[in-house]
């Protein structure tokens, strides 16, 4: 997707005449920049998304109102993530190469805090994981409530203390997942790899990849839901736990978990195009294929289903085939939930893994959103559209 738009494609986009496009912009409605023509000038496409969604909603509101909520134009304004046709931007850098060139750390500090210098380090001591087998998400969770009514320094959400509670929070998840008592924030993904993987120097650069291209992606369900709990004044330890909870939904994060179930039926089937049938003919969804944002194929998918295959072609060939078998029977690209499957397969990671992996840079990103949403200090409030009996007279 182009940011900037020629004078003729943004009125076009308008369906307006260009005079009108020129009064919008000197009104403050649409920003502009010169153009590669040093006698022309470009406009936001995203200024413009949102001004015709307002065309739209003032000329049908209750129609306009009805669907807001589904994939709509732009709810609120935000400084994080952008998204494009080549993957998402995070506050104005591509993600795809912050996860390529920068530590998971590095990414979710200066995501927080604007700058590159901040190096958030959590306080105190974490609490061991005690039961083995207990779910590292649930465990998270727990202590979450628990933290949310013993630590009045949740209740700080402006940076740089939001960045110091945060430190916390995901370096508490790191204990629970790895089982690890103090293991290094700054180096998640080589501690996840050294208790998880056997080829932990290739691991790595997989596993912080996959973390901070999961780190946001503008306001979704679960940060969505982050930002409507800060704005409620809520501290932080209870913006994560309610965030966590939108996210378990089995349309949100653990779709992960039914994709890497998918991935087991492909590699146990007969052919890719056989597993898919079947499973049509019985009624069930295709997970970890398509996405609305991503019409031309999901780029951080692209991006770790690479890597995978420049880091380990021998285990990824077992299943590449039947990734690309699966896209040409369905006619819809790998995307990210795709992704994170093939790397719990390839990396032979513990189960339900690629789930944890998501939940942990996610929670980042809440925390981010948290932060954001605070400094706005607007209360999330929408209103609703009225369906039911009348009353009397």
């Amino acid at each position: 997707m182009e940011v900037y738009l020629s004078a003729t494609e943004a009125a076009a986009f308008l369906g307006v005449a260009k005079a009108t496009l020129y009064a919008y912009v000197s009104r403050g409605f649409v920003r502009s920049q010169p153009g590669p023509d040093s006698r022309a000038r470009t406009y936001n496409r995203l200024d413009l998304e949102q001004l015709r969604e307002q065309r739209r909603i003032r000329r049908r509101p209750q129609a306009a109102v009805a669907t807001a909520l589904q994939w709509g134009a732009p709810l609120l304004d935000s400084s994080l993530t952008l998204i494009t046709n080549e993957g998402p931007y995070y506050r104005g850098k591509s993600a795809l190469d912050l996860a390529l060139n920068r530590s998971f750390w590095e990414v979710a500090c200066w995501f927080w805090s604007g700058d590159w210098v901040s190096r958030f380090v959590p306080s105190g001591s974490a609490v061991p994981r005690q039961k083995r087998a207990a779910d590292p998400f649930q465990l998270q969770q727990s202590w979450l409530v628990e933290r949310s009514y013993s630590d009045p320094l949740g209740y700080r959400l402006g940076m740089p203390a939001a960045g110091e509670t945060g430190a916390v929070i995901v370096r508490q998840f790191l204990v629970f997942l790895t089982g690890v008592a103090d293991p290094a924030i700054d180096r998640a993904a080589s501690e996840l790899a050294i208790r998880w993987c056997r080829q932990q120097d290739r691991a790595e650069r997989v596993l912080n990849a996959v973390l901070v291209l999961t780190l946001d992606h503008e306001v979704n369900v679960s940060s969505f839901t982050a930002r409507v709990v800060a704005s409620a004044g809520a501290n932080l330890y209870e913006v994560v736990n309610a965030a966590m909870c939108a996210f378990s939904g089995s349309r949100h994060g653990r779709i992960s978990i039914r994709t890497e179930q998918f991935i087991r039926a492909l590699e146990a089937g007969k052919s890719a195009r056989a597993v898919i049938h079947a499973r049509l003919r019985s009624g069930e969804e295709i997970p970890g294929f398509g996405h609305p944002l991503y019409l031309q194929g999901d780029p951080r998918a692209r991006l770790i289903l690479q890597l995978l295959k420049e880091e380990f072609p021998a285990e990824f060939s077992k299943i590449q085939r039947r990734i690309e078998d699966s896209e040409r029977a369905l006619g819809k690209s790998a995307n990210l939930d795709l992704a994170l499957a093939a790397v719990a397969r390839v990396l032979a990671l513990p189960v339900q893994s690629g789930f944890y992996l998501f939940a942990l840079g996610r929670t980042a990103g809440w925390i981010a959103h948290a932060a954001e949403q605070h400094k706005s200090g607007a209360l999330i409030r929408p209103r609703a559209r009225y369906a039911g009996v009348m009353p009397a007279d």
